[in-house]
């Protein structure tokens, strides 16, 4: 299968992944700022039904829909290491972006080295 689907793929899977633990996080600071907090297991529960935790998780086992596509279409030692790849570097990018995390050197320094790795992982393919 062609590198580009798979690349594809790793990224949709990617994408959705961390829209859906976004919007989990979304609604975690916004029951950390009322004070709920997760402490019983009602809240848990009380939790896990909240509309975007829901669609949240919904949207996460599509990802894992996508990854097993992929996982189908090429080896087991390619579409992992890229799909992590591309999961980090748009984890990075949406805490700095949408959550106002900071970026320190070494995470940078990690994006890079994760960013080598994908073309090396690629070199193989050719």
């Amino acid at each position: 299968m062609s590198k580009i689907v798979i690349f594809g793929l790793s990224a949709l899977y990617a994408t959705l992944s961390v829209v859906g633990a976004s919007l989990i996080k979304l609604t975690l600071n916004s029951w950390g700022a009322e004070q709920r907090g997760l402490v019983s297991v009602k809240d848990y529960f009380s939790f896990l039904f909240e509309p975007k935790v829901f669609f949240g998780m919904g949207i996460i086992f599509v990802s894992a829909l996508v990854l097993f596509k992929a996982l189908s279409l090429s080896d087991f030692s390619y579409v992992i290491p890229v799909s992590a790849a591309v999961n980090f570097i748009l984890t990075a990018s949406v805490a700095a972006v949408f959550f106002g995390e900071k970026l320190a050197w070494n995470n940078i320094v990690g994006i890079a080295l994760i960013i080598a790795g994908v073309f090396v992982i690629n070199l193989k393919r050719a």
